[in-house]
């Protein structure tokens, strides 16, 4: 595993578990407004960004990556840029 990957899922983690938390506490209090305000939505949201960090995490890898691997490539994008 990347070592940068390893904060976007702490927060994957983070939100399931704040998910659980959430839901726990609603069923015990039972009011379902705030079972789908805090319980649902907050976890659901955070999964999401997760994702979408992680996402981004890979691409931005992946990009650097095909930099060092074809440095000339970028160097003649450079060229045909300024021409």
């Amino acid at each position: 595993m990347n070592s940068t990957a390893r904060p976007i899922i702490f927060i994957f983690i983070l939100a399931i578990l704040l998910s659980v938390m959430l839901f726990i506490l609603s069923s015990s209090i039972g009011s379902a407004i705030f079972s789908y305000a805090f319980g649902t939505m907050i976890g659901i949201d955070l999964i999401f960004i997760s994702l979408i960090l992680y996402r981004n995490r890979i691409v931005m890898d992946a990009t650097e990556k095909i930099n060092n691997q074809y440095p000339d490539l970028i160097k003649g994008l450079d060229l045909e840029e300024r021409k």
